[in-house]
Protein backbone atom coordinates (compact mmCIF):
# COMPACT_ATOMS: atom_id res chain seq x y z
CA UNK A 1 0.00 0.00 0.00
CA UNK A 2 1.30 3.55 -0.39
CA UNK A 3 0.76 6.10 1.77
CA UNK A 4 -2.47 7.48 1.16
CA UNK A 5 -4.17 3.46 1.46
CA UNK A 6 -2.43 3.58 4.44
CA UNK A 7 -3.62 6.79 5.99
CA UNK A 8 -6.73 5.82 4.90
CA UNK A 9 -6.77 2.25 7.05
CA UNK A 10 -5.41 3.93 10.06
CA UNK A 11 -8.29 6.38 10.29
CA UNK A 12 -10.75 3.61 10.04
CA UNK A 13 -9.03 1.41 12.70
CA UNK A 14 -8.93 4.31 14.61
CA UNK A 15 -12.73 4.13 14.49
CA UNK A 16 -12.52 1.03 15.23
CA UNK A 17 -11.07 1.12 18.27
CA UNK A 18 -13.00 4.03 19.78
CA UNK A 19 -16.64 1.76 19.11
CA UNK A 20 -14.79 -1.13 20.24
CA UNK A 21 -13.89 0.12 24.01
CA UNK A 22 -17.19 2.27 23.66
CA UNK A 23 -18.87 -1.06 23.24
CA UNK A 24 -16.85 -3.08 25.73
CA UNK A 25 -17.14 -0.46 28.14
CA UNK A 26 -13.26 -0.40 29.17
CA UNK A 27 -10.04 -1.17 27.13
CA UNK A 28 -6.80 0.77 26.64
CA UNK A 29 -7.34 3.19 24.07
CA UNK A 30 -4.90 4.89 24.48
CA UNK A 31 -1.88 2.27 24.02
CA UNK A 32 -4.16 1.42 21.03
CA UNK A 33 -4.12 4.57 19.27
CA UNK A 34 -0.62 5.20 19.78
CA UNK A 35 0.24 2.05 18.00
CA UNK A 36 -2.05 1.95 14.86
CA UNK A 37 0.77 3.36 12.34
CA UNK A 38 3.57 0.85 13.53
CA UNK A 39 0.67 -2.22 13.34
CA UNK A 40 -0.82 -0.97 10.08
CA UNK A 41 2.59 -0.83 8.13
CA UNK A 42 3.73 -3.92 9.47
CA UNK A 43 0.54 -5.76 8.18
CA UNK A 44 0.06 -4.56 5.26
CA UNK A 45 3.39 -3.76 3.96
CA UNK A 46 5.50 -6.21 5.27
CA UNK A 47 3.94 -8.91 6.67
CA UNK A 48 3.34 -11.90 4.40
CA UNK A 49 0.55 -14.06 5.65
CA UNK A 50 -2.64 -15.83 3.92
CA UNK A 51 -5.85 -15.70 5.01
CA UNK A 52 -6.93 -18.88 3.37
CA UNK A 53 -4.01 -20.27 4.32
CA UNK A 54 -3.44 -19.03 8.06
CA UNK A 55 -1.85 -22.32 9.66
CA UNK A 56 0.93 -21.92 6.61
CA UNK A 57 4.29 -23.11 8.71
CA UNK A 58 5.90 -20.49 6.79
CA UNK A 59 3.97 -17.80 7.17
CA UNK A 60 5.02 -14.53 8.81
CA UNK A 61 3.68 -14.48 12.44
CA UNK A 62 2.93 -11.25 14.67
CA UNK A 63 3.57 -10.92 18.58
CA UNK A 64 1.38 -8.05 20.16
CA UNK A 65 4.16 -8.05 23.27
CA UNK A 66 2.20 -5.15 24.59
CA UNK A 67 -0.87 -7.02 25.58
CA UNK A 68 -2.76 -4.31 26.32
CA UNK A 69 -3.21 -2.65 22.78
CA UNK A 70 -5.35 -5.76 21.36
CA UNK A 71 -7.93 -2.85 20.00
CA UNK A 72 -5.45 -2.28 17.66
CA UNK A 73 -4.77 -5.70 16.44
CA UNK A 74 -8.30 -6.71 16.10
CA UNK A 75 -8.98 -3.80 13.65
CA UNK A 76 -5.84 -4.67 11.96
CA UNK A 77 -6.56 -8.20 11.33
CA UNK A 78 -10.23 -7.16 10.32
CA UNK A 79 -8.87 -5.64 7.04
CA UNK A 80 -6.11 -8.20 6.82
CA UNK A 81 -8.93 -10.64 6.34
CA UNK A 82 -7.92 -12.56 9.53
CA UNK A 83 -10.92 -12.00 11.72
CA UNK A 84 -14.61 -11.18 10.42
CA UNK A 85 -16.84 -8.05 11.47
CA UNK A 86 -18.84 -11.24 13.08
CA UNK A 87 -15.82 -11.85 15.46
CA UNK A 88 -15.35 -8.02 16.68
CA UNK A 89 -19.61 -7.61 16.92
CA UNK A 90 -19.54 -10.47 19.50
CA UNK A 91 -17.87 -8.34 21.71
CA UNK A 92 -14.95 -8.74 23.84
CA UNK A 93 -16.60 -9.96 27.02
CA UNK A 94 -19.66 -12.48 28.02
CA UNK A 95 -19.71 -16.13 26.63
CA UNK A 96 -19.81 -15.39 22.90
CA UNK A 97 -16.71 -13.67 22.58
CA UNK A 98 -14.62 -15.40 20.18
CA UNK A 99 -11.89 -11.86 20.68
CA UNK A 100 -10.73 -10.71 24.18
CA UNK A 101 -9.61 -8.01 26.27
CA UNK A 102 -6.06 -9.19 26.03
CA UNK A 103 -5.41 -11.12 23.59
CA UNK A 104 -5.70 -15.33 23.62
CA UNK A 105 -3.47 -17.13 21.39
CA UNK A 106 -5.57 -18.38 18.07
CA UNK A 107 -3.58 -18.52 15.04
CA UNK A 108 -6.22 -19.11 12.72
CA UNK A 109 -7.48 -15.31 13.28
CA UNK A 110 -3.73 -14.57 13.73
CA UNK A 111 -3.45 -14.25 17.02
CA UNK A 112 0.25 -16.31 17.68
CA UNK A 113 0.29 -15.50 21.39
CA UNK A 114 -1.51 -14.77 24.86
CA UNK A 115 -0.86 -11.14 26.25
CA UNK A 116 -1.37 -9.17 28.91
CA UNK A 117 1.77 -10.20 31.05
CA UNK A 118 4.27 -7.27 29.78
CA UNK A 119 7.57 -8.14 29.17
CA UNK A 120 7.05 -11.64 27.80
CA UNK A 121 6.66 -11.24 24.41
CA UNK A 122 10.25 -11.07 22.90
CA UNK A 123 11.04 -14.42 24.89
CA UNK A 124 8.41 -15.76 22.85
CA UNK A 125 9.26 -14.25 19.34
CA UNK A 126 12.62 -15.40 19.88
CA UNK A 127 11.13 -18.47 20.27
CA UNK A 128 9.27 -18.59 16.99
CA UNK A 129 12.51 -17.11 15.23
CA UNK A 130 14.54 -20.40 16.71
CA UNK A 131 12.05 -22.24 15.14
CA UNK A 132 11.73 -20.86 11.76
CA UNK A 133 15.94 -21.22 11.38
CA UNK A 134 15.54 -24.74 12.36
CA UNK A 135 13.04 -25.49 9.53
CA UNK A 136 15.00 -23.66 7.21
CA UNK A 137 11.50 -21.72 6.79
CA UNK A 138 11.81 -18.10 5.20
CA UNK A 139 9.29 -17.24 7.56
CA UNK A 140 9.72 -13.64 9.79
CA UNK A 141 8.51 -12.76 13.36
CA UNK A 142 7.50 -9.26 13.94
CA UNK A 143 6.95 -8.39 17.58
CA UNK A 144 5.93 -4.69 18.96
CA UNK A 145 6.87 -3.72 22.48
CA UNK A 146 5.49 -0.70 24.75
CA UNK A 147 8.22 1.69 25.96
CA UNK A 148 7.24 1.66 29.56
CA UNK A 149 7.34 -2.45 28.92
CA UNK A 150 10.66 -2.52 28.36
CA UNK A 151 11.42 -1.81 32.22
CA UNK A 152 10.93 -5.58 32.30
CA UNK A 153 14.11 -7.72 32.92
CA UNK A 154 13.11 -10.01 30.84
CA UNK A 155 12.72 -7.96 27.68
CA UNK A 156 16.04 -7.57 27.99
CA UNK A 157 17.11 -10.93 28.66
CA UNK A 158 15.55 -12.15 25.40
CA UNK A 159 17.48 -8.87 23.42
CA UNK A 160 20.33 -10.63 24.27
CA UNK A 161 19.32 -13.85 23.60
CA UNK A 162 18.25 -12.82 19.91
CA UNK A 163 21.62 -10.85 19.68
CA UNK A 164 23.98 -13.57 20.81
CA UNK A 165 22.07 -16.20 18.47
CA UNK A 166 21.74 -13.70 15.63
CA UNK A 167 18.02 -13.92 14.88
CA UNK A 168 18.11 -11.96 11.21
CA UNK A 169 14.47 -12.93 10.80
CA UNK A 170 13.27 -11.26 14.04
CA UNK A 171 12.42 -7.77 14.06
CA UNK A 172 11.46 -5.73 17.11
CA UNK A 173 9.46 -2.92 17.29
CA UNK A 174 9.18 -0.60 20.24
CA UNK A 175 6.20 2.33 20.51
CA UNK A 176 7.81 4.78 22.25
CA UNK A 177 4.83 6.83 23.28
CA UNK A 178 6.49 8.66 26.23
CA UNK A 179 3.29 6.88 28.87
CA UNK A 180 2.83 3.92 30.98
CA UNK A 181 0.02 3.18 33.37
CA UNK A 182 1.60 5.28 36.74
CA UNK A 183 2.56 8.30 34.25
CA UNK A 184 5.46 9.50 31.85
CA UNK A 185 8.41 6.65 31.30
CA UNK A 186 10.70 8.69 32.27
CA UNK A 187 9.42 9.78 35.54
CA UNK A 188 8.50 6.17 36.65
CA UNK A 189 11.83 4.58 35.44
CA UNK A 190 13.81 6.50 32.94
CA UNK A 191 15.08 3.92 30.47
CA UNK A 192 17.13 6.46 28.05
CA UNK A 193 17.69 5.72 24.24
CA UNK A 194 16.25 2.35 23.99
CA UNK A 195 18.04 2.92 20.16
CA UNK A 196 21.49 2.24 22.08
CA UNK A 197 20.37 -0.28 24.88
CA UNK A 198 19.06 -2.85 21.26
CA UNK A 199 22.44 -1.76 19.41
CA UNK A 200 24.42 -2.90 22.38
CA UNK A 201 22.52 -6.59 22.37
CA UNK A 202 23.47 -6.75 18.40
CA UNK A 203 20.82 -5.10 17.18
CA UNK A 204 20.16 -2.67 13.66
CA UNK A 205 18.43 -0.26 15.49
CA UNK A 206 16.63 2.32 13.42
CA UNK A 207 14.83 5.25 14.93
Amino acid sequence: MNTQELSKVCRQVRRDIITMTANAGSGHPGGSLSAVELMTSVFFNHMHVDPSNPHDPDRDRFVLSKGHASLALYPALLHAGLVSQEDIDRGLLGPNAVLFKHPRRDPARGIETSGGSLGMGLGYACGLAIAANRRASGSRVFCLLGDGECNEGSVWEAAALAGHMGLASLTVIVDVNGLQLDGPTAQILDTGSLAEKFRAFGFEAIE
